[in-house]
């Protein structure tokens, strides 16, 4: 996996075309630039790890990705290409490290987790199943924990006595499954009482589900923890993990088949992109420690992918440890000058200093496209109070009609389809007939008015004309320095999205000429039905799927970057925050799939970040895997989707979904819960959330609708911030629980910090996300509201504890009184 991702930049950054066998060949070998060291590594390595490579590793498209062409022009770029055979030498050497202690694709890691279980699989021929425990070991259980369902495609592509992953061989599969660029393979049982899922709801965030062994799991999970208990109940309890993967052409999703049992989907985000063999479909592994286990596990993917890096091995910002205010949900986009100086001067003189700001969206030279920039009215929103305001500064289609004509037909027709929208589409599977309905008016009579609404009571339809800054914030470096100098400021960070803005860059921008952008649309090959589609329907009559996407030439991407970087680096700009980031995993036509793009575009941006911003990112609307496997440097992502400060049914759903998606995402970077409001309804429960979150502490109040008492409990007159040392997960016992649902569980989320242990213990019963409807759902209707819940806190909650509880127990140090499960405080 590493070295086909490092050859695959190595020809990127000299425009080296790889062709099939029919092409003027050379291999790699030190012919690429005359370097008698380099050719005599290469050539050494021909022997030993050619063969191995072209045995086993696949071949996309059939192309054979170590036969080169190389251009007729002399090489340019060296530095670029020495950088890229030093990754390639260092990924070498790890996989003759593996080859080297490979016994038929076994490779022994050493591991220094005492909490992981040894596992096994047997063969096909003797069940296809994964058991616990070492090769005739006692301990195994009578009845394995997984299955492949006899299905002949699956394999074990790499194993040791830890950890297993499988891979996907179509050709063992017969005719229809040949030359697919999406896949669906059921597999056996997961056989856990209880399981855990991280599963996307949209197409840029994930929430958690749980579940037993009656349950199905949610569609396009990404991660997977099931848990099987003892059987007499006294013994240890043993915990299952499963990741499905992103491998460099294909991603895969966990479903339920419809008789309950695992099936993975698998595809490439390009119609035209096939495999016949997919080497990493999905990782498994046990351990008696859940937290370990997840660690572990996802050190073990990152060392594999050789895509990605571990929160640990990661540069944490300054930033997580002070206290910060974000301009979005107290401007939106209508974000200026004289409100963040205000702003700011209220923190200060409050004792509750911000020392970053984070400049979000309405800084940026942005525009509609010249048919909407023309046809359009002025913005509907120019005369609307931020407080108003839907998700994401957005006015309502309601309100829209309203203001947009004094005709009451045309006000009434719109409230019309604004009910049927939000009771009968919003709530409609992909393939329902309301669904259908609603996607041939909106691709035919309606598609104007639809546009018309994006253009005028919006930013989704904007795409970026230049770098620099609007003339709202003109000249940003003269702004920056003032804000510093004035304030105790010490760190702006500067919002962008992923590919510019969120309709992408715009190509007849005589600023974005240089990159070489063009219009794409998601998914742009007809007939194609992405997989996400089963979780956002709406995805069908987004502006993306209207009127395209504006992308800079994929191999112009580090050159973008590096005029935006090196552009707010030279005003002042310290950080920023990359938004929209799931938008390029539906842009891959053509391009390598949704994987490869996506991880072609993080990758520039990460590097240009990390030569001018010091690797001073927040990733943010990036919950598919094709992101998360991509960050290599991102040491801070978004944990759940945003704080609804104008939506009451969304704050037990987003705390509860920070806690358990820290699960997964705390292993890769520190789980940003985003901003909240500390003079609101939910203050409380937001602010306790972030004490126990480990997580960054911002805000994004309102100038002067700020709540200082309230800060100062979490803030020091410093505006430094106690942040807890590890991503705040749910305890053991709440780790399977439906803290949302099912009427009498609380939600406990523990940490550590260098003198104490913290338990911050929740009643997030109430509205939850329906993944049937699409919408948030009030579990409590018929009972006039939530119940009140009852919990018990122990000190073995905090998992640093544990052992020192255990040995207290051991020793009879814990009075009989006090052992066992009641120990604690109700």
């Amino acid at each position: 996996q590493r070295l086909m991702h490092e050859l695959s930049e190595i020809a990127d950054a000299i425009n080296i075309k790889i062709t099939g066998p029919q092409g003027n060949e050379r291999k790699l070998a030190g012919r690429l630039i005359h370097d008698k060291e380099l050719s005599r590594r290469v050539e050494a390595m021909e022997g030993k790890v050619m063969p191995f490579v072209h045995a086993n590793m696949p071949k996309v498209l059939g192309i054979d990705l170590f036969s080169l062409s190389l251009p007729d022009q002399p090489l340019s770029n060296l530095d670029e290409l020495a950088a890229r055979i030093q990754n390639l030498q260092r990924s070498l050497r790890i996989l003759t490290l593996h080859i080297g202690k490979s016994k038929g694709f076994e490779m022994d890691i050493p591991i220094e987790d005492n909490t992981a279980i040894p596992i096994q699989f047997h063969s096909l021929q003797q069940g296809g199943e994964v058991f616990m425990g070492p090769t005739g070991s006692k301990d195994a259980p009578d009845k394995p924990f997984f299955d492949l369902g006899g299905n002949t495609m699956i394999y074990p592509e790499v194993s040791d006595s830890h950890n297993i992953i499988f891979g996907v061989d179509t050709s063992k599969g017969g005719s229809k499954y040949q030359d697919k660029s999406q896949l669906a393979l059921d597999l056996g049982e997961l056989r856990v009482e209880k399981w855990m899922a991280c599963a996307r709801q949209k197409l840029w965030w994930m929430t958690p589900s749980v579940g037993t062994k009656h349950d199905k799991i949610p569609a396009e999970t990404q991660f997977l923890l099931g848990e099987i208990p003892s059987e007499d109940g006294n013994g240890e309890t043993r915990y299952v993990l499963m990741l499905p993967l992103v491998d460099q052409t294909f991603r895969t999703a966990l479903y339920s088949s419809s008789n309950r049992k695992i099936q993975i989907r698998l595809e490439s985000g390009d119609p035209m992109l096939t495999a016949k063999r997919v080497p990493a479909a999905f990782y498994v592994a046990a351990g008696s420690d859940p937290y370990a286990l997840v660690e572990r596990g996802m050190k073990y993917v990152s060392d594999y992918l050789g895509t990605f890096q571990c929160r640990q091995d990661k540069k944490i910002p300054k930033i997580a440890d002070m206290f910060g205010w974000c301009t979005w949900d107290a401007f939106y986009s209508k974000v200026n000058r004289r409100g963040i100086s205000k702003g700011l001067e209220v923190f200060s003189r409050n004792h509750t200093p911000a020392k970053y700001l984070i400049l979000d969206d309405g800084w940026q030279e942005a525009a509609n496209d010249d048919k909407w920039r023309t046809g359009a009215e002025e913005d509907v929103r120019d005369d609307v109070d931020v407080a108003d305001m839907e998700g994401g500064g957005a006015l309502g289609a309601e309100n829209w009609g309203e203001k947009k004509s004094e005709r009451s037909i045309f006000a009434l027709l719109v409230k019309l389809l604004t009910w049927l929208y939000e009771n009968k589409v919003e709530r409609s599977k992909f393939g329902s007939w309301s669904v259908r309905l609603w996607r041939w008016l909106a691709s035919g009579l309606m598609r104007e008015s639809i546009l018309n609404y994006f253009a005028e009571a919006t930013d989704w339809m904007k795409r970026l004309v230049d770098v620099k800054a609007n003339r709202k914030f003109d000249p940003l470096h003269d702004f920056v320095s003032e804000l510093k100098e004035k304030n105790s400021l010490e760190y702006v960070y500067c919002w962008h999205a992923l590919l510019g803005y969120w309709l992408g860059v715009d190509p007849s921008s005589s600023e974005m000429s240089e990159f070489e952008a063009s219009i794409l649309f998601p998914y742009s090959r007809g007939g194609y039905r992405p997989n996400i589609l089963s979780v956002e329907p709406s995805l069908a009559w987004s502006p993306p799927t209207f009127v395209g996407v504006g992308m800079v030439n994929r191999h112009q991407a580090t050159k973008f970057y590096r005029k935006l970087h090196s552009y707010l680096r030279s005003c002042g700009i310290d950080g920023v925050k990359v938004d929209v980031q799931a938008a390029a995993t539906t842009l891959g036509t053509g391009l390598g799939g949704g994987a490869g793009i996506t991880r072609k575009m993080v990758s520039a941006m990460e590097k240009v970040a990390s030569e001018q911003l010091d690797s001073n990112v927040i990733g943010c609307m990036a919950h598919p895997t094709e992101n998360l496997f991509s960050f290599s440097l991102t040491p801070i992502i978004r944990a759940s989707d945003d704080f609804y400060p104008n939506n009451p049914k969304t704050h037990q759903q987003h705390i509860t979904t920070n806690a358990f998606n820290s699960m997964f995402l705390g292993s890769i970077a520190v789980p940003d819960w985003d901003c909240f409001h500390t003079r609101h309804e939910f203050a409380d429960l937001h602010a306790t959330a972030r004490a126990v979150g480990g997580c960054p502490v911002y805000v994004s109040d309102k100038v002067d609708e700020v709540n200082h008492e309230l800060l100062r409990r979490l803030v020091l007159p410093d505006g430094s911030v106690y942040r807890a040392l590890f991503p705040g997960r749910p305890t053991r016992d709440s780790l399977f629980n439906d803290t949302i649902r099912d009427g009498f569980s609380a939600l406990k989320v523990w940490n550590m910090n260098p003198v104490v242990g913290v338990i911050g213990a929740f009643n997030v019963q109430g509205w939850g996300w329906d993944r049937e409807r699409y919408e948030y759902r009030d579990n409590f209707a018929k009972e006039g509201g939530p119940p009140n819940v009852t919990t018990r806190l122990r000190p073995s909650d905090v998992e640093g504890f544990r052992e020192i509880v255990a040995g207290a127990r051991a020793r009879g140090e814990i009075e009989p009184g006090l052992e066992g499960q009641g120990t604690g405080y109700t």
